[in-house]
């Protein structure tokens, strides 16, 4: 029986060359997620500086200091580039590849399958502290200081579908037409996938995202 209902396979084809030889579906998306991970918690880590800085600052002179509202513009911009940059690597072994998703998914082993559910988790890990940073930072700053990161922000909300929805795609397939999963790799790569759809619906309730069905 078909675990998960919410994508069709009927809606997976898409028909859009090339996917290098050399390329893996899993080495590339483990690859984007790694690269994601490092840029993205570097960037947290600025950010988280500069708000300790810009709280600071506001409660002893009611100023904040230029460098650190850069700091918190240019850290911010740097998450959106690192979610888009892994954005366009999964859409390159994904919905753009040759083939339609389902099919590349069929071929998947045991192996694929736990580096897929391993890039998955790390992905939602990472997004989960994006989501945390911007609560962060929506609650320590000022109205005016917000609105000066306002485009940024913006952004980097309309970052994160993008990259989950081909993920999903990719995860919901494997789960359905992959054969002979064994028992705990196709419970972790059901958890996995629950996780994706259960944080998206915190962070479109935290951060106003659309939904991730009908696609």
């Amino acid at each position: 029986m078909k675990f998960f209902n919410l994508i069709t396979l009927a809606s997976l084809a898409t028909a859009v060359p090339h996917v290098r030889r050399q390329d893996t579906i899993t080495g590339t998306i483990k690859n984007a997620a790694s690269a994601m991970a490092d840029d993205t918690m570097t960037a947290i880590t600025n950010i988280e500086n500069a708000v300790e800085a810009l709280k600071a600052t506001n409660t002893t002179t009611g100023a904040a200091p230029i460098q650190a509202q850069n700091a918190v513009k240019a850290n911010v911009q740097e998450i959106v580039d690192a979610l888009r940059a892994a954005t366009a690597e999964v859409n390159r072994v994904t919905t753009e590849a040759r083939g339609s998703v389902g099919a590349q998914a069929a071929g998947f082993q045991n192996a694929d399958v736990v580096q897929l559910t391993t890039s998955l988790k790390n992905v939602i890990n990472i997004i989960k502290e994006i989501g945390t940073t911007v609560g962060a930072i929506t609650e320590s700053l000022t109205p005016e200081l917000l609105a000066t990161i306002d485009a940024e922000i913006s952004a980097l909300k309309d970052s994160i579908n993008p990259l989950l929805r081909p993920l999903l795609l990719l995860g919901v397939a494997v789960r359905n037409t992959a054969n002979q999963l064994v028992g705990g790799v196709e419970k972790s790569l059901d958890s996995v996938i629950t996780n994706i759809i259960s944080t998206h619906g915190q962070l479109a309730k935290l951060l106003g995202l659309s939904s991730l069905r009908g696609i």
